[in-house]
């Protein structure tokens, strides 16, 4: 996994960010966006990839203006590979979340998703 983490923001770090906001990982080869294409609005998830490139290459100002969610994943992805590390040496395990702290998680991911995606309308061109 933590592997994984190292490609993604390398893989981040290398593609250029689109200037629109979103469109990034059309850049990775992979297929434009399906809400976005034909209802032309943006999916809670348009802008991620380029608020990732954003970040990986230092521009956190951009990064949270293109997709605040993108930019946190962004940090929590680099924050995840030390961790990762020490587990695949030592084999020591993480320590598991409650019910309740898996509960906040969840409720805070869905809270800063639908406000990510709000806030989408009022940018998105496309």
């Amino acid at each position: 996994m933590a592997i994984g983490c190292m490609a993604v923001l390398l893989a981040a770090y290398a593609v250029p960010p689109d200037v629109r906001g979103h469109g990034t990982h059309e850049r990775l080869g992979l297929p434009p966006c399906l809400i976005a294409t034909f209802l032309h609005v943006p999916c809670p998830f348009c802008g991620m990839t380029t608020a990732y490139a954003w970040m990986a290459q230092g521009h956190p100002k951009q990064a949270f203006s293109t997709h605040p969610m993108g930019a946190l994943g962004c940090i929590v992805t680099g924050l995840a590979i030390p961790s990762l590390l020490v587990v695949a040496a030592t084999g020591m395990r993480l320590p598991a979340l409650s019910c309740r702290a898996r509960g906040f998680c969840v409720a805070a991911l869905a809270v800063g998703f639908i406000v990510s995606w709000v806030r989408a309308f009022v940018v998105f061109q496309p």
